[in-house]
């Protein structure tokens, strides 16, 4: 089970059982107050009983003067619960019953304990069938995934064979010098499709699942030894702590290509990358052209640039969340961005 089909189980079931456990908390409460009512009508049935032979060891008994007290119903004050009876032939006097409050709530509590122990044996009933119910209702959406999935894999396969023939052709067709940016240019645009193609795939396989002990000075060496062939007018920087971290090298790498290509892709002419390790944190700055909405950017499908799809931060968000790293990000317009993830969750053993 993936993240997205776990998260849907647990609303799934936090619904069903949130919505059964509070009509069953209700269903208790009102069999609390009919029981209260019941004891109550028990008592009192006891003490009518009682004031006919006054055969009675749990209930005070004493004679009281009439003064219009309300009689044949239970009455509660100062700690005792009491009821007045007429007394036969009587008109000045009425006969007084108490019962303490004290031992009147110790029944209460043997009440309470037994639907208590009722409550927790439907709730473990209700868990049990909400389960059920969120697996039912989530195996239509795992298979519409699962279908998907296949088809994107289908796709991307398919995506191999033209890519490499444009490759090959490509550096075949290099030594025609004249042509030769125009197929630098055909050259870049297949590494993008590449890359892109490795995102999709990564996002789609979740790769984040298999852990290694990374050096991560040497990660970033070897992507900006890469990157800086690729675009030879950017100049980059490097500032780098050591740090050992423990996660999937294969989705790490991907983040790493991705915030490193965009920060050159979208440059200026003569600008810079910054790449530092310091603090357990992984930091990419650049001097481009920067983020009109940095809010926005981890969005599926949203770009500021007609040449970009908005896919790949959508893609480096979604790995850091498998690989639980915080990434934020700082940018102003025509100033450069800045991108800090932080690795600290990774250095733990």
């Amino acid at each position: 089970m993936n993240r997205v089909e776990f998260e849907s189980f647990i609303k799934s079931f936090s619904l069903f059982f949130l919505s059964l456990a509070t009509l069953a908390s209700f269903l208790i409460l009102s069999d609390y107050k009919i029981a209260k009512e019941a004891l109550s009508i028990e008592v009192l049935s006891q003490m009518r009983v009682c004031s006919y032979d006054l055969k009675c060891e749990k209930f005070g008994i004493d004679f009281v003067r009439n003064e219009n007290y309300n009689i044949n119903q239970l009455h509660f004050k100062k700690g005792n619960l009491y009821a007045y009876f007429p007394i036969e032939q009587s008109y000045d006097y009425i006969l007084k019953l108490s019962y303490q409050t004290k031992e009147f709530n110790q029944d209460l509590e043997k009440i309470k304990n037994d639907l208590y122990q009722k409550l927790a044996i439907i709730l473990f009933i209700i868990a049990i069938i909400c389960m059920i119910f969120s697996f039912y209702a989530l195996y239509p959406l795992r298979q519409a995934l699962h279908l998907t999935k296949e088809f994107a894999r289908d796709i991307l396969h398919d995506f191999n064979t033209p890519l490499s023939a444009l490759r090959l052709n490509a550096e075949l067709l290099v030594k025609d010098e004249k042509n030769s940016k125009k197929i630098t240019r055909i050259q870049t645009s297949v590494d993008t499709i590449l890359a892109l193609q490795g995102n999709l795939r990564s996002y789609l396989d979740n790769i984040s699942n298999s852990i290694e002990e990374i050096e991560l000075q040497s990660l970033v060496l070897q992507k900006v030894s890469l990157i800086e062939k690729l675009y030879p007018n950017i100049v980059f920087f490097t500032q780098l702590q050591e740090l050992h971290v423990r996660t999937n090298r294969d989705a790490l790498s991907r983040v790493i290509d991705n915030l490193l290509s965009n920060s050159a892709k979208y440059n200026k002419v003569g600008g810079s990358v910054t790449v530092a390790i310091k603090n357990a944190k992984l930091i990419v700055s650049d001097t481009g052209v920067g983020i009109d909405k940095p809010k926005e950017v981890f969005k599926r499908f949203y770009t500021e640039n007609k040449n970009g799809v908005g896919i790949g931060l959508h893609i480096v968000k979604k790995l850091c969340d498998d690989m639980r790293i915080k990434i934020s990000l700082q940018s102003s317009k025509e100033e450069g961005s800045i991108f800090e993830l932080d690795l600290f969750m990774l250095t733990k053993r």
